[in-house]
């Protein structure tokens, strides 16, 4: 009796770390993407501005 309570235990932890894997997997993917989304856009806003600023510079003259 008191190894099928075992097994049972045991099982449900087993699958309770295993969700608990996947989870954090999932969550560390999205923060991974968004910040790579993030970094491409502050690059794209740094070469316009830096073409912007260059435009201005050249009628100024």
């Amino acid at each position: 009796m008191k190894n099928d309570s075992l097994s049972t235990d045991l099982l449900f932890y087993d699958i309770t770390i295993r969700a608990l894997a996947i989870v954090a997997t999932v969550l560390f993917s999205l923060l991974f993407f968004q910040g790579a989304e993030a970094s491409k856009q502050t690059e794209w806003k740094k070469e316009t501005k830096a073409k912007t600023s260059v435009e201005l510079v050249a009628y100024k003259k």
